[in-house]
C-alpha cells in the first residue's frame, strides 16, 4: 500500500449532537453506519466550535481561520475565495475533491 493515498471523508451534519450516536454511548438510537465508520476512522472526543452558526463554523474548520479573519459571523458573508482551504490543499496533493 506504499504510495497509495488513504480515502478521507468529512461528514458535516447540521443540528447534530454526539449524544445522538451509538459510537458515543447512546443505547437508544441505532446508527450502525456511523458507528461502523467510527471504528475504522478518527473519532473526536474533544472538539471546539469557533462559532455556533453552522456556516461560520464550517468555514473556520475548512480554512483554519477564525471568524474575525474570514468575516462570516452568521449564515451569510463575503465570498471566501481568498481563504486557504482544506480542499485546495488536498487537491494540490493529488486528491479528487468535491
Amino acid at each position: 500500500m506504499k504510495g497509495k493515498k488513504p480515502n478521507i471523508l468529512f461528514l458535516f451534519s447540521d443540528q447534530h449532537s454526539a449524544r445522538t450516536l451509538g459510537c458515543y454511548g447512546n443505547k437508544e438510537v441505532q446508527t450502525p453506519n456511523l458507528d461502523r465508520l467510527s471504528t475504522k476512522g478518527v473519532v473526536l472526543n474533544n472538539a471546539y466550535c469557533n462559532n455556533p452558526t453552522c456556516t461560520a463554523s464550517r468555514i473556520s474548520f475548512l480554512s483554519g481561520q477564525y471568524p474575525h479573519n474570514h468575516g462570516h459571523w452568521g449564515l451569510m458573508g463575503p465570498n471566501p475565495e481568498w481563504l486557504p482551504s482544506a480542499f485546495s490543499h488536498f487537491k494540490e496533493s493529488g486528491y479528487l475533491t468535491g
